[in-house]
């Protein structure tokens, strides 16, 4: 309730602020599993690793919840008609950005399961037996190639995503505790695994299981993640400043925004998501739109260090 001589003499338009940009799919996964019988194909979401059981028979589920994971959704699917599936994932697209494909689907029927899903531009994650299978995959684009034993399924791929996505920040999760041994012993096997982009699980006498590498398309598992996440402020950068400034179309007022973008980028520098990066916003012949350009490097990871040793 305001006061009639107030108003008169200073009037106020109060203006709500926007909320805060919604990133909640970034950290959202879902997991491609075989239904229990009598369950159609469908989507559903999951609050709890007691919850499992009620939809399929896939034990190593539970392991993105030990990570950490709060919510799993489940596209549940009975492996027969790949359309099917892209059905499922037409209607649920929105709700997340990575994809596990579980081991409930044979390495030998994936290369059509691949080609269905890859337009969606998810960042994907398969485990694999077979080293040969997991190098064709490992290098796809936003792909992750899990390499393991038949005995543990996916349970260190997923607890692996359950860490990068539960975690307060985005970082890559160099050398995290996994819950199984992979029998992977071998330095010099170890280093070829790196050398060909292969994510997996190292066994050390004194350290135990450790997640030796975490990649995507060859590339640090949490770049993805980091433009994703990059392009979503970015928009919510300009939206808060046009709806609250309703800038003119104007050299002055372009620079502005430029400005104002710009401190998105160098948060993240800041925040050591990103090495560098700029933002150019410029007015053309036309009204009512500028032209932009946002340059950022690919977000990189460090795994290890080879020294020379003198001695003197």
């Amino acid at each position: 309730m305001s006061d009639i001589l107030l108003d008169y003499v200073f009037e106020v338009d109060i203006i709500e602020p926007l909320p805060s940009a919604d990133v909640t799919i970034l950290r959202s996964v879902a997991v491609v599993v075989k239904a229990k019988e009598g369950i159609t194909d469908t989507f559903v979401s999951i609050a709890n690793s007691g919850q499992i059981s009620n939809y399929t028979n896939n034990t190593d589920i539970v392991q993105l919840f030990n990570a950490g994971m709060s919510k799993v959704y489940l596209v549940l699917w009975d492996g027969d008609d790949v359309s099917d599936l892209v059905g499922i994932l037409d209607s649920a697209k929105d709700k997340f950005l990575t994809l596990l494909v579980s081991s409930d689907y044979g390495e030998a029927n994936y290369g059509n399961i691949y080609e269905a899903i890859k337009s969606y531009n998810f960042v994907l994650g398969k485990s694999f037996i077979s080293e040969a299978n997991a190098k064709i995959y490992a290098m796809k684009t936003r792909h992750s190639g899990f390499l393991t034993i038949e005995s543990n399924k996916d349970a260190n791929m997923f607890y692996s995503f359950g860490k990068l996505l539960s975690a307060l920040e985005w970082n890559n999760q160099q050398y995290i505790e996994c819950p199984n041994n992979d029998l992977i012993t071998d330095l010099n096997v170890a280093k070829n695994y790196r050398d060909d982009r292969l994510s997996f699980v190292l066994t050390s006498a004194t350290y135990q299981n450790r997640l030796a590498f975490f990649v995507a398309g060859g590339q640090a598992i949490a770049g993805p993640y980091i433009i994703e996440n990059l392009k979503i402020d970015l928009q919510a950068s300009a939206l808060k400043y046009i709806t609250t400034n309703r800038p003119d179309y104007t050299i002055t007022q372009a620079v502005l925004l430029q400005d104002e973008v710009q401190k998105v980028i160098d948060g993240y520098i800041e925040q050591g998501l990103l090495s560098g990066g700029s933002v150019q916003i410029k007015l053309v012949n036309e009204n009512f739109v500028a032209n932009g350009k946002v340059s950022v490097p690919r977000p990189m990871a460090l795994w290890g260090v080879k020294v020379e040793l003198e001695q003197s």
